[in-house]
């Protein structure tokens, strides 16, 4: 049976849903996409759905955007909030949506900066007059129903969302063992440092990117550019590091009987400038020589710190 409310989930490689957010950003589109920008005072309520809208992300939500098509194949954005309308957590808004689509898709996004907080694909066959909608924490890494049928309860659909969402410990794990343990770990395995272990399990990440090949007017160009490892303060044998593939952006650490084990997975979901978003809610920022990481022209002389973390993490494809 075909699940309500299904959460759509971003991929970090091209797609035509990424490219608008990471290029666009919410509130404005691309001209060449010749999208009608729909204002709400433009809908009829005899030719609309009206939606209560709830916000249960946890952060203000300064817009939602709703894109659908017509039969000519014709694209449509609105955003569903007056311009000067700010959506708090556990606020309520009614919004109307039109009633001729086959299907939308919702981009909520945040005050501080404008990037998507998740993205969400909804079947017009799922969405009922008086229907209510929640706004979930940033897509991440869960399957849970966000639309609900008229009469229901503002708190019991709030309380579903969360409920159905895992706890997320948002502290990356630190290194548990001396760098002598952690040697003699790795030796057990049969390498002869973690860098040297790395180099074999993910040759991938192992080479150097030939950014040649990816043209400086290709719109993901800008996450291309940080494949590759990101290593805390550059050092290759840190028991903690991240990669950025297309698998997203994955955490590691290093256990002393396994190798590396994968704790994290989020995928990008937006970029200002030299700020990148994911799909946990957190931001990283691209700093020190930012330009030249950005357009590839040296990775190296680039880091990026995280906004709850203050550690400088270096790039490293050597």
């Amino acid at each position: 049976m075909r699940r309500l409310g299904k959460i759509g989930r971003i991929l970090l490689l091209p797609t035509l849903y990424l490219t608008i957010v990471l290029f666009v950003g919410c509130g404005q589109k691309s001209a060449e996409m010749n999208t009608i920008e729909v204002l709400r005072s433009d809908l009829a309520e005899d030719d609309c759905l009206s939606l209560t809208l709830v916000n249960a992300s946890g952060v203000p939500v300064g817009s939602v955007i709703f894109e659908w098509y017509d039969n000519n194949d014709q694209e449509y954005r609105m955003n569903a909030l007056s311009d000067d309308d700010i959506l708090e957590p556990d606020s309520v808004r009614q919004i109307l949506l039109p009633e001729s689509a086959v299907s939308y898709d919702c981009m909520p996004c945040d005050t501080d900066d404008g990037l998507n907080i998740g993205f969400y694909f909804l079947d017009r066959m799922d969405l009922e007059d008086g229907c209510i909608l929640v706004i979930p924490p940033s897509d991440s890494d869960y399957d849970t129903r966000i639309i609900f049928a008229p009469g229901t309860e503002v708190e019991t659909a709030k309380e579903s969302v969360l409920a159905a969402i895992p706890a997320v410990d948002d502290e990356k794990p630190e290194d548990t063992l001396t760098s002598e343990e952690a040697e003699a770990a790795v030796r057990k395995l049969g390498f002869d440092s973690l860098a040297e272990m790395r180099m074999q399990k993910h040759p991938d990440l192992a080479v150097s990117i030939d950014y040649t090949v990816y043209p400086e007017e290709e719109s993901n160009r800008e996450i291309y550019v940080l494949y590759g490892y990101w290593y805390p303060d550059g050092d290759q044998n840190s028991q903690t590091y991240f990669s950025v593939s297309d698998m997203g952006v994955q955490w590691y650490t290093f256990d002393p009987e396994k190798g590396d084990v994968q704790t994290d997975n989020q995928s990008i979901t937006g970029r200002v400038l030299q700020r990148y978003k994911l799909s946990d809610g957190r931001s990283f920022t691209v700093e020190g020589s930012a330009l030249e990481v950005l357009t590839g022209l040296n990775v190296d002389t680039g880091w990026l710190t995280f906004d709850d973390d203050g550690t400088k993490y270096k790039h490293s494809n050597d």
